[in-house]
């Protein structure tokens, strides 16, 4: 008998181009906790963490870029299980209330991929049924390299955390038979068999937290068809709030690729990072007068020039940091956006 798979409602999901400040906070939080100073990278963008509005909202781009300094010289590797194991079941608010008034663990998991767009995590949720045990699967987004481990450890982490809170509704605690990783298996998994007490596997297509299906199927004893039908419609509030056309895409867009270095992401990557759909994405820049395009080649020239001005690297490696594969194919680029070579401009820095 083949798996049953059930994803989210991509017509929300698809348009999601806001998320929660709190997945920022948690995250920011555990590192203080941890002793690391996150208050300068903060005032740099103007955050002060005892003022925010936990019910505020935050731009994808400028989440991630904010995750990308915190995280730049952060040890050890494996810190991202220990951000999203954090992540308590109040910081979910209405999302969290409606897993907890489903009829049982199973219920409450397909509600939680319906509305996974209101959590934290960067990639897709989907739920795969199976004969004995059930697994939630997470497909991690294309994310900056710094940042891929990190948010991947701690999305799945925090799912866990997630399921061990609603099962504590039951009084059972979450028995894994198996966790999935989806980058290369690291020097130490000893954090990872610790934490999940189950068989990790890692360099796996997509991340996978397997359950029981005996462990999912105990009833709610506060399950309430009314108070589900209340919080499903305040998600629903939610999901339309963020669904909000994007203002000033295209400024987005560029801070969203001057994260990366040597391999810039494609179109349908910064698609899927924000949230929407690639068609999406393409038409509301050309509603702007612009295209992706153009907007690579301005953040590539941005980057050109700064390399070229201050650093003594070959003009072969500027062009692998900017993802050209071949030095000629950069030259002929920055000729067409500056009207001279890359050595000239050098030179005449």
């Amino acid at each position: 008998m083949s798996n049953l798979i059930i994803s989210a409602n991509m017509q929300n999901k698809n348009k999601m181009t806001t998320r929660s400040i709190l997945g920022l906070t948690y995250t920011v939080n555990g590192l203080q906790s941890l002793g690391y100073q996150v208050q300068p990278i903060l005032k740099r963008h103007g955050i002060k963490l005892e003022k925010l509005d936990p019910f505020a909202e935050i731009e994808r781009s400028l989440e991630l870029q904010i995750l990308s300094e915190l995280f730049e010289d952060v040890t050890p590797a494996h810190i991202g299980i220990e951000m999203g194991i954090r992540f308590g079941l109040a910081g979910y608010g209405p999302f969290s209330m409606l897993l907890m008034s489903c009829k049982n663990a199973y219920e409450a998991c397909k509600a939680g991929v319906r509305y996974q767009s209101i959590g934290y995590s960067y990639g897709e949720v989907r739920l795969d049924l199976g004969n004995e045990s059930t697994a939630l699967c997470l497909q991690p987004a294309t994310l900056p390299k710094a940042l891929n481990r990190i948010l991947i450890d701690r999305d799945v982490s925090g799912t866990y955390r997630l399921i061990k809170d609603i099962l504590m509704n039951i009084e059972q605690d979450v028995s894994l038979s198996e966790v999935w990783f989806s980058y290369p298996k690291p020097d130490d998994i000893k954090p990872y068999e610790d934490m999940f007490e189950c068989d990790v596997k890692f360099g796996q297509p997509y991340c996978r937290l397997a359950i029981k299906n005996t462990d999912l199927s105990i009833p709610f004893p506060n399950a309430n068809q009314t108070a589900y039908d209340y919080y499903r419609a305040q998600c629903d509030q939610i999901i339309a709030k963020r669904t909000e056309s994007i203002d000033h895409l295209p400024d987005k867009v560029r801070k969203h690729l001057a994260l990366f270095s040597y391999e810039l992401p494609s179109i349908v990557e910064v698609a899927e990072a924000f949230g929407v759909s690639e068609r999406t994405l393409r038409r509301q820049l050309k509603s702007e007068e612009t295209s992706y395009q153009k907007i690579l080649d301005g953040v590539r020239f941005d980057k050109a020039k700064q390399l070229l001005q201050t650093t003594n690297l070959p003009i072969e490696d500027v062009a692998n940091r900017l993802g050209y594969q071949e030095a000629a194919s950069f030259n002929h680029a920055f000729q067409r956006w500056s009207g001279t070579t890359p050595s000239k401009f050098r030179k005449g820095a």
